[in-house]
């Protein structure tokens, strides 16, 4: 399997997903207060793979800022991101890490 990366970014048919969800009057709404979502009462999880360390560098990961934003936007709750990270930066630790990240979204999902 061919894995295709963005840097710095999220997948052009991710984008283009939200582009067309964002939609007033059926997934959100204006009010005299703001944008109101119209999707409340669902959930979900983000689980994000970065190839290097970026979650906790300030300025560096802006996808997961993205997809919560646009989720919260049409009032969907986000649990926290589950990061995938550092397989790229040492590929040795693919399977310590993919092993670690299926236990951390099995512990979400359990009150999910």
């Amino acid at each position: 399997m061919k894995i295709i990366k963005w840097n710095l970014g999220i997948q052009p048919l991710l984008k283009a997903y939200f582009d067309t969800i964002m939609s007033a009057g059926k997934t959100f709404k204006y009010t005299s207060e703001g944008p109101e979502g119209l999707m409340k009462g669902k959930k979900a999880i983000h689980i994000h793979g970065m190839g290097g360390f970026y979650s906790q560098e300030i300025g560096m990961e802006h996808s997961d800022c993205y997809v919560r934003g646009a989720l919260k936007f049409v009032g969907i709750e986000v649990e926290p991101t589950i990061f995938v990270e550092g397989i790229d930066y040492d590929p040795t630790k693919e399977e310590e890490i993919v092993t670690s990240t299926i236990e951390k979204a099995k512990t979400v999902a359990r009150t999910f």
